[in-house]
């Protein structure tokens, strides 16, 4: 339901720095698949995006439709 509504909302509103959620982002060898799956688990379905901006604009739009929980990846927190 959240990533959806992020999806929407990214293309409806026109909101740059979006990546995408962390799953279509990697690459992986298929017969690792299922062990990556296991450990990352739903964090694979968090969301990148370039800043803090981009995910404080996203979630004002998520929270006025009531449009789930995401977990966002803003790149320039990461190390």
């Amino acid at each position: 339901r959240g990533l959806a509504a992020v999806q929407r909302i990214v293309k409806d509103h026109s909101i740059k720095g979006v990546h995408g959620p962390l799953i279509e982002l990697m690459e992986c060898d298929e017969r690792f698949f299922a062990a990556v799956e296991a450990a990352a688990a739903n964090q694979l379905f968090n969301v990148v995006v370039d800043d803090d901006d981009v995910a404080s604009k996203i979630i004002t739009y998520l929270n006025k439709e009531k449009g789930g929980r995401v977990t966002f990846l803003p790149l320039n927190r990461l190390k």
